[in-house]
């Protein structure tokens, strides 16, 4: 499986709050700081956004506003293929597929968002990716050409993050360990989740300079 959700219980010393992680690698110290958000979103238009103060370690939390985004299912039995073909078809439609045939600027993140069953926190076979459409095109976005894509409004709502740094894209592992710590300092803090969801975010190019990735959580709306 993707992730498993343990219910562990570390001290806040375990969970140092989006820390800084060094390691040695080919010999070499290197720095697996995720890249800072605001240094993206400088050069690549990012859904609104704002931070909120956090009572407990080991994550960060933000609102993000209504927006509209076009998104796209794939089969998480078949991942290697299927999210490519995911990402590709929502590229077509930002390229010039769509009604209107106008191209539409890439924005940041590209969201991956994995369905859970709730009694066992284990994934479904389905999976959701999604681009933002950036600010000119919230109003009215143009309609997808392919019928496997849809656009649609995102009502407010606030997530629970840890950012990831590195090189390159995080193994299955990484992701899991990153839910699992996540899921416990949320959990310890006393707040709740949507218990049906999870979300990966990805800001930067894979192997192109100082990377961010998000696991993300969607706060409960009960």
């Amino acid at each position: 499986p993707l992730l498993h959700l343990y219910p562990y219980s570390y001290g806040c010393s375990y969970f140092t709050c989006l820390p800084k992680r060094w390691e040695l690698r080919n010999g070499k110290l290197q720095d697996d700081q995720p890249r800072p958000l605001p240094d993206i979103c400088a050069e690549i238009e990012c859904p609104p956004l704002e931070e909120l103060n956090t009572t407990g370690c080991g994550y960060g939390a933000r609102k993000v506003n209504r927006t509209a985004w076009v998104s796209t299912m794939y089969d998480l039995r078949n991942r290697d293929v299927t999210s490519q073909q995911a990402f590709w078809s929502l590229f077509m439609y930002i390229s010039g597929y769509n009604d209107k045939y106008i191209q539409i600027p890439m924005t940041a993140p590209v969201l991956s968002s994995v369905f859970l069953d709730p009694t066992t926190m284990k994934p479904e076979n389905s999976a959701c990716m999604s681009f933002y459409l950036g600010a000119d095109y919230q109003t009215s976005p143009p309609s997808p050409l392919n019928p496997e894509v849809d656009t649609d409004k995102w009502e407010e709502v606030v997530v629970y993050y840890r950012a990831i740094g590195g090189s390159g894209v995080p193994s299955d592992e990484k992701w899991a360990d990153e839910f699992d710590k996540l899921y416990t300092a949320v959990t310890a803090a006393g707040l709740s989740v949507d218990p049906e969801r999870i979300m990966t975010a990805g800001y930067t190019r894979p192997g192109y300079g100082q990377q961010r990735w998000e696991a993300l959580l969607l706060a409960s709306r009960e």
